[in-house]
């Protein structure tokens, strides 16, 4: 018995130690026989199904424990990194030595638990995901982790690896249907809206009105504002001119909203305030009339200021071949080399067949669960046996049978069905030809080969005894070869009648016998009769 039953959960990608103990009692008991064994040694043989990346080990090193000696308790450790979620059936095997009703015997012994792995979630400088491995096909949201506050503009480039490329921060559902490895890659960069020239067409004429401009034209510079209201650039001063541009590093607009105001640099008196225009925060040239005559247009360009780039690998193992064939009653796993197999009968562990082929003996549906070297888990395709199936007779009871283990039946006589003839067993005593159709459950449908029946004595036997009527109710009329001891038995080998006939005819009253068969001997022969 394992303590716990069931080890607790494992995470892929996370280190795993788990103790489990175990009981090995010196008696045990068969509920079937009712027999008591004592169990001299347990040899733990295998250890199969461990998820891919953990390891088994006992406290005994040579995997012996001794039972009866007092050596009843055992403990093993689960330890390692396990790296493919999932639900792994782990089949422990054991040789164990007993001794029952003073015989030595051994036996091979399995007991099954299993480990869930379940999917851990990773993540990269720029990108989170859900799982990173898995068997035969596996889905993995991604998300990336950063995206700058707006102004600035946060995009995202996508590769999975498997053909598919998304600009969203949050694609979703990304399937890998075949196995292998995939690189995803995610190029995150971050562009900021920046101004680059300020062109003046014309200028109003607010300018005029100081001594240096009856001699010149205006001397216009500007001033960008930001949302807090803030003087965060002032360009240069040209000098007379109503029509010019100003070219310099790009102003990153990251404090919106933005304006630009114009004014004319005065020597002696204040400068001229020439108007104001709201910058839009769009790429490209835009247009911009201040109303009182100054026009022109903004410059804004998109620059790059941050660039990031990560990858991660996708793996996804290929599953076990799960294909199981039937050939006559050979039962085979395509799967050339799995690590671990589960065979499946009617829903029931079928702890007698180990390897990658079974000969079946039993009607059943049949399936195997199984790994690979990867540790993925795969269940086969059902097949369904049909064993054929064979009449017996008791020639003490009078009865053909088949097991008693189907669904329906139908007995036959020389080829011919007979009515109400529908359970396990058939009552006969006439020769001839007999034959059962059996169905189950699970749909077989088994014709027996035809038993021939025939008399229970040889013809010289009929000749040394005559019973008639047969079956009676009462006077049994008896006729022997030659006079001498006789004896009735039952159905249990018990007898209940016997004496001496002085002739070779002769009669018994059987009023008193319970109905059943029973058989009438004398020294030479035997035959039997039912008392009805």
């Amino acid at each position: 018995m394992l303590c716990p039953l069931t080890p607790p959960d494992a995470a892929v990608n996370q280190f795993y130690s788990e103790n489990i103990t175990f009981y090995l009692p010196a008696e045990v008991n068969d509920p079937a026989s009712g027999i008591n064994a004592t169990l001299t040694q347990v040899t733990i043989t295998s250890v199969s199904g461990l998820p891919y990346g953990l390891e088994f080990s006992f406290n005994d090193n040579d995997n012996i424990f001794l039972p009866s000696a007092g050596e009843n308790f055992g403990c093993a450790t689960i330890c390692g990194t396990p790296i493919i979620p999932g639900v792994y059936p782990v089949l422990i095997a054991a040789d164990v030595e007993l001794i029952a009703l003073g015989f030595s015997s051994n036996l091979q012994q399995s007991f099954s638990t299993s480990i869930t792995v379940s999917a851990a979630e990773g993540e990269t400088g720029s990108f989170t995901f859900d799982q990173n491995a898995g068997c035969g096909s596996i889905d993995v949201v991604y998300n990336a982790s950063f995206s700058a506050p707006a102004p600035a503009i946060t995009t995202h480039a996508w590769d999975f690896g498997n053909g598919q490329t998304s600009t969203a921060a949050s694609p979703g559902v990304i399937s890998y249907e075949s196995p292998g490895t995939y690189t995803t890659s995610l190029t995150t960069t971050i562009a900021n809206l920046s101004l680059e020239q300020v062109t003046i067409s014309n200028l109003n004429d607010n300018w005029t009105g100081d001594i240096d401009d009856a001699f010149s034209d205006a001397d216009p510079y500007f001033q960008l504002i930001n949302g807090s209201g803030s003087v965060v650039f002032t360009s240069a001063t040209n000098d007379n001119t109503t029509n010019t541009s100003w070219g310099f590093e790009p102003l990153t607009l990251n404090d919106p909203p933005y304006s630009v105001r114009f004014f004319d640099d005065d020597d002696l008196s204040q400068d001229d305030d020439l108007g104001a225009a709201d910058l839009s925060l769009t790429q490209g040239q835009q247009f911009f009339d201040v109303g009182n005559g100054t026009v022109g247009t903004f410059t804004i360009v998109l620059l790059v200021s941050t660039e990031l780039f990560d990858t991660t690998s996708i793996t996804v193992f290929p599953l076990p071949n799960s294909v199981l064939t039937l050939t006559e009653n050979i039962a085979t796993l395509e799967e050339p080399n799995p690590t671990t197999v589960f065979w499946i009968q009617n829903g029931l562990p079928a702890e007698d067949f180990t390897t990658n082929s079974a000969t079946l003996l039993e009607s059943g549906v049949y399936s195997v669960e199984l790994t690979n070297v990867f540790g993925c888990v795969a269940s086969t395709n059902e097949v369904v046996y049909c064993a054929p199936i064979s009449i017996d007779f008791s020639e003490l009871a009078g009865e053909l049978s088949v097991p008693d283990e189907f669904s329906s039946y139908q007995w036959f006589f020389n080829g011919l069905s007979i009515d109400g003839a529908t359970n396990s067993y058939l009552m006969t005593n006439e020769p001839g030809n007999y034959a059962v159709q059996v169905a189950t459950d699970f749909g077989c449908e088994i014709e027996s080969d035809v038993y021939i029946l025939e008399n229970s004595i040889t013809q010289s036997e009929m000749n040394e005894i005559q019973l008639f009527p047969n079956p009676t109710s009462g006077i049994l009329n008896i006729a022997v070869q030659s006079p001498g001891e006789w004896s009735i038995t039952n159905a249990t080998g018990s007898i209940i009648m016997n004496g001496k006939s002085s002739a070779s005819k002769f009669q018994l009253d059987t009023e008193s016998l319970p109905s059943g068969v029973y058989l009438f001997s004398t020294t030479y022969s035997t035959l039997r009769f039912i008392k009805k």
